[in-house]
């Protein structure tokens, strides 16, 4: 325990702050979850679009804030964006339909040359 007054503020502002930060954390983390899952569900819903949109303004806050670097937000922006256009881009799958492996593939044609 501080002995020095300024030793004890400064214990309770970090107190503080990192209970700011903290929920500023949770917020992003329960914004991504939640628009992975919709991403992952129906990627092409009218939800979809708002829920990227509060996830990267609650990003951007949490810069601005200097909670998280930027480059960090950069990059789940990033990833999110990227599994969107993936889940847009693939067509639908069929359920019980197994696709082959690569190496399943390779050995297929080694056999095949010999």
């Amino acid at each position: 325990m501080p002995i020095i007054k300024s030793a004890k503020k400064r214990v309770k502002v970090t107190k503080r702050k990192t209970a700011y930060n903290k929920a500023i954390k949770e917020k992003i983390k329960s914004a991504l979850g939640e628009a992975r899952k919709q991403i992952d569900k129906n990627p092409e819903s009218k939800k979809i679009e708002e829920l990227i949109k509060k996830t990267i303004r609650e990003l951007d806050k949490a810069v601005s804030r200097g909670v998280i670097h930027k480059n960090t937000a950069a990059r789940k922006k990033s990833r999110l964006m990227k599994k969107l256009h993936k889940a847009l881009a693939s067509p639908k799958k069929t359920e019980g339909k197994k696709t082959e492996k690569k190496t399943e593939v390779k050995k297929a044609e080694k056999g095949k040359k010999k």
